[in-house]
């Protein structure tokens, strides 16, 4: 499916990867940095989350995030997203791309739920090769991909950080670090996740994976005690330990 057939006809292929984020809050006016950059949103102007969004805006909002990627993400925004914004954008001068007029397409239609994760899961899926997200960022959920959506709803599927820096929240994880790991942004950094007696914060220090508690060694099982002898129920005669293979 072309996205120039996407734009016009209104067909959704919808994929559901894993639970994650709500695509039906909508957010206010604050996003990342690189809004600011690409004028995704204008500091003069109030914002109207809950209007209606239109194709063009999700086109321009696509077009946003294609030309941030370009100049921040390492290796670029990839084939995929570059063949979709192709058919309504032109090559510019400073290696950008640029809104292109396309006679028939209808700017102004409203979008729908569909339509507005068909667009934004090549993005995810973008982030997610780059190991800056887990997932898409809707889970197996029954939704209703027919529902008009609203500006502040795209701003949310929109509002992801490329800024490795970035803490967002303040609380000394980087908000890239939280998406990777957590999905969402404010983690407790003095939470332990995956139970290992070491915290959030000194997993993310020390470069280990916060929800896993082996942190990616394999282990194996060995009889410490006990013997070959049967017990009643709940008299287990055997204990077991698990070692990391190192």
């Amino acid at each position: 499916m072309g996205a120039l057939a996407f734009f016009k006809r209104g067909v959704v292929a919808v994929l559901f990867f894993c639970a994650g984020w709500s695509v039906v809050s909508p957010v206010g006016a604050v996003g990342p940095d690189w809004w600011s950059r690409q004028k995704v949103t204008l500091p003069e102007q109030a914002p109207e989350d809950f209007a209606v969004l239109n194709q063009g805006q999700l086109k321009q909002m696509a077009l946003s995030a294609y030309n941030e990627m370009k100049v921040a993400l390492p290796g670029g925004p990839g084939a995929e997203i570059l063949e979709f914004i192709k058919p309504w954008t032109q090559a510019s001068n400073d290696g950008l791309r640029a809104p292109m007029a396309t006679p028939d397409a209808d700017d102004y239609a409203p979008v729908n739920l569909g339509q507005l994760k068909e667009t934004t899961c090549r993005f995810y899926d973008r982030l997610v090769d780059a190991g800056m997200v887990r997932c898409r960022p809707w889970g197996w959920v029954d939704t209703d991909d027919y529902a008009l959506v609203n500006v502040g709803q795209a701003k949310a599927l929109f509002s992801f950080e490329l800024d490795p820096g970035a803490d967002k929240d303040g609380n000394g994880l980087p908000d890239l670090w939280e998406l990777a790991h957590f999905n969402y942004i404010g983690v407790d950094p003095s939470a332990d996740a995956d139970g290992d007696g070491v915290s959030n914060l000194q997993e993310f220090l020390d470069k280990t994976d916060p929800q896993d508690f082996f942190n990616g060694v394999s282990f194996r099982l060995e009889a410490v005690s006990g013997d070959a002898q049967e017990a009643g129920a709940g008299f287990p005669l055997k204990d077991f330990t698990a070692i990391p293979q190192r």
